[in-house]
């Protein structure tokens, strides 16, 4: 179960990574008062994620840390709709768009196996066996 857990949390990640650097590049297409704040917003959208990603921060800041990052992305989106409310037909806004729900996504997919633990009844299971493996052999010697 761990080793599942570990590579599905690798690959959200990666995931989450590559649909953050689609997003920057496509935030470049944009026109310039969106694109230099939507540009702004990543970077602080990513350094928000290294910082939790780079410490150890307890349960109560990675949940400050996530509140951060989802104001960060409701900023990114109130960027999108008003380059929507300008121009419906500017290809670089949709595929910005398209970027920014995948990045979005990403983020729930890697929250979600970040959450997926192994059940603490399958630890105290296999704790027990483990004491009863040790009294045997304890008592066989």
């Amino acid at each position: 179960m761990a080793l599942s857990r570990y590579g599905a949390r690798r690959d959200a990640i990666l995931n989450e990574a590559n649909a953050i650097g689609t997003a920057t590049l496509r935030a470049r297409l944009l026109p310039d008062p969106q694109r230099t704040e939507t540009l702004k917003l990543l970077r602080d959208y990513i350094k928000i994620g290294l910082e939790v990603a780079q410490s150890g921060q307890s349960s109560l800041e990675v949940k400050t840390a996530i509140d951060q990052s989802n104001v960060v992305q409701e900023a990114l989106w109130l960027q999108v709709k008003a380059l929507m409310a300008r121009d419906k037909d500017i290809v670089p806004t949709r595929l910005f768009i398209q970027a920014l729900n995948e990045m979005i996504d990403d983020q729930a997919k890697r929250l979600a196996t970040l959450r997926n633990r192994v059940p603490n009844s399958v630890l105290l299971g296999l704790f027990v066996i483990a004491a009863i493996a040790c009294g045997f052999a304890g008592y066989a010697s």
